[in-house]
């Protein structure tokens, strides 16, 4: 596992690089949701080197190792073309051309890694969404308070209550894992929550870090839906509307997991992921 990192108009972003023993076969991008690093990642790495896979894990704007501060990008555009930039440099390194990736994504990482697909079809490979945020979450009737510095001192207020207070951040995040984990393990996942600057721009983040414009959703590459029947922060099955606007995805529930089922059903997104791969992947 190598960590790298690359500038994009001074802006610092942070990536890992991880090789398999053998020939490269398939090449993976494996995107965190907001709040999330290249550590939540790690329990599916074994099935992707066992396939071949050169995978490229990044830090999103924001969070992880990556740069954060009131001037990071949020926007799902701005996202999918730095993240197409951290593909080319990988391209470029390994091969000199362009390669086809397989892009892996988590909450509105997931909307991140359909973003990619609109810019760049021809360089997409596959898409597996895994509990995939895809719409607004901030209602329109509240978006005026979230863009006012009344709401932004309101959204640091919250931050630094619930992530920054080390018991109630291990409470939130059991409730979303829908399981106990480890102290320690918690404690690796607030870290980088906690830098100076973290809790910045959480507006624009919050307005801006999720809605697709609908052409999005007319992608060409195979699409998998991973879906957790315990996620307790967006329900036990996915939205019709979702089922409408990816008609050609493959839809599969975990029923034991809960919003992170890369972690706390590691083996069951694991076997999806090893016939996915035996299926679809080119």
């Amino acid at each position: 596992m190598e960590d790298r990192y690359i500038s994009f108009r001074g802006l610092m972003l942070h990536y890992q690089l991880m090789r398999p023993r053998g020939a490269v076969r398939h090449r993976a991008l494996l995107i965190p949701a907001p709040g999330e690093s290249c550590l939540n990642w790690r329990p599916l790495l074994p099935e992707l080197m066992r396939a071949g896979c050169l995978c490229v894990i990044v830090d999103l704007p924001g969070f992880g190792k990556s740069m954060c501060g009131e001037g990071v990008p949020h926007r799902q555009d701005t996202r999918a073309q730095l993240l197409w930039g951290i593909l080319d440099q990988v391209d470029g390194e390994f091969t000199g051309q362009v390669c086809r990736w397989n892009l892996i994504g988590h909450g509105s990482g997931a909307g991140t890694a359909m973003m990619m697909a609109l810019l760049q079809p021809d360089s997409c490979a596959s898409l597996t969404l895994i509990t995939p945020i895809l719409r607004a979450v901030v209602p329109a009737f509240l978006r005026p308070l979230v863009r006012s510095r009344l709401g932004e001192r309101m959204l640091r207020g919250l931050y630094g209550r619930y992530i920054y207070n080390r018991p109630r951040f291990h409470k939130l995040m059991r409730s979303l894992y829908g399981c106990e984990l480890p102290m320690g393990y918690l404690d690796n996942i607030q870290a980088p929550l906690r830098r100076h600057g973290s809790d910045q721009a959480l507006g624009r983040l919050l307005l801006n870090g999720y809605p697709l414009p609908e052409r999005a959703f007319s992608v060409w590459a195979p699409v998998m839906v991973l879906w957790s029947e315990g996620d307790r922060m967006l329900g036990c099955a996915p939205p019709k509307w979702m089922r409408r606007a990816l008609p050609q995805a493959e839809f599969h529930t975990l029923r034991f997991a809960g919003h992170y089922p890369v972690e706390t059903d590691a083996g069951a997104v694991r076997d999806y992921l090893r016939g996915w791969i035996r299926d679809m992947w080119a």
